[in-house]
């Protein structure tokens, strides 16, 4: 009789779980919610279990009843409600985040931290797919965050195929089912639009060497934001800048300065070459927002740091963890539950000094 009591317990537990996880993700105050018999079919309950569960959701206001009219939800499940869950990422040096990118991806998991309840634990990536697997057992997890696709491809089918839950965030190398992608080339059009408008007719692209299909978004988002503003494609002005290589990067930076007479537009796709640039400028006197108009892809590095009035290209990498975060959560406390593919895009701006 005890172990039936414990089962009914677990039982109850469980569908109150996946409950509480589905009015967050997927309903609004107001809504009409399923009826208990819906309920007890659907989970293949009992009237105990299933009357249980709405008397809890009821208690803690997450459902009401209307006479006559049903079950409604009366507010979202508050974090403290929603069950903690372990979520793992893999980096490169868990206890050092000195990426950028990678650091505006955790500020975004912090916020998350405000919003859900759940277990974060960082674990170390390594060459081999088997340990990884092993520290994710190990970590006791519940599901994957993946903070872009370099180097984990590998991982992420071996993760798919064992039925683990996962959401690959911005990801670069492929596509993924469960996914949180950013629309680096919409990003990249608003900005060469916005340019033309402030009067640039030739603008000059400074991009990073095209190695995938990441960076050829950009290239095309470009090419699209001239013809959106009417501009002509001149292939002489799509240039390589190699971020990977400081004193490589330098001569091409000055390379580019010492094209100013080619253009009155200039669009960077990385704060570093924004640096390098605005240094070449200030030497020779060239005044941005007057005599150039200048924008940057990301809001990180030296965009925070340079007083010309630019451009930005503000990149939701801090929503996106926070979105995928969102979506893996209720993936792991609702089987039933799919991430899906999300697409979140990036937002142009002038800054004024």
């Amino acid at each position: 009789m005890a172990t039936k009591s414990r089962a009914r317990q677990k039982r109850h537990e469980q569908v109150l779980d996946t409950l509480l996880a589905e009015i967050a993700a997927r309903y609004r105050p107001g809504q009409l919610f399923h009826t208990q018999r819906e309920l007890m079919a659907r989970f293949r309950a009992g009237y105990p279990t299933i009357d249980r569960v709405i008397r809890t959701l009821k208690e803690r206001g997450v459902l009401e009843s209307r006479p006559r009219k049903g079950l409604f939800v009366k507010s979202l499940p508050l974090p403290p409600d929603m069950p903690a869950v372990t979520i793992c990422v893999f980096l490169r040096d868990p206890e050092a985040i000195q990426d950028p990118i990678q650091s505006a991806f955790h500020h975004g998991l912090t916020r998350a931290a405000e919003q859900f309840a759940f277990k974060l634990k960082l674990l170390r990536l390594r060459r081999d797919d088997d340990e990884m697997l092993a520290d994710f057992g190990e970590a006791d997890g519940r599901g994957i965050l993946f903070l872009q696709d370099d180097q984990q491809t590998g991982l992420i089918a071996r993760v798919r195929a064992a039925g683990i839950p996962h959401v690959v965030v911005h990801p670069f190398r492929g596509k993924y089912e469960h996914s949180i992608e950013i629309d680096d080339a919409d990003g990249v059009r608003q900005a060469i639009v916005a340019l033309a408008g402030a009067g640039a007719r030739r603008i000059l692209f400074a991009h990073e060497p095209v190695r995938s299909a990441h960076e050829q978004a950009k290239l095309d988002g470009y090419r699209v934001g001239l013809t959106a503003a009417g501009l002509p494609h001149d292939p002489a002005l799509e240039v390589e800048a190699d971020t990977k290589a400081v004193v490589t990067l330098m001569k091409q930076c000055r390379a580019i300065a010492a094209r100013r007479q080619e253009y009155d537009g200039l669009m960077v796709m990385d704060p570093r070459i924004l640096e390098f640039v605005c240094g070449v400028f200030a030497e020779e006197n060239v005044r941005v927002g007057h005599d150039i108009r200048l924008a940057v892809y990301g809001i990180h590095g030296y965009t925070r740091e340079v007083t010309d009035p630019i451009g930005i290209v503000e990149v939701p990498y801090g929503r996106a963890a926070r979105e995928g975060l969102k979506h893996l959560i209720h993936a792991c406390q609702n089987p039933e539950y799919s991430p899906g593919t999300h697409l979140l895009r990036p937002r142009f701006y002038w800054r004024e000094p």
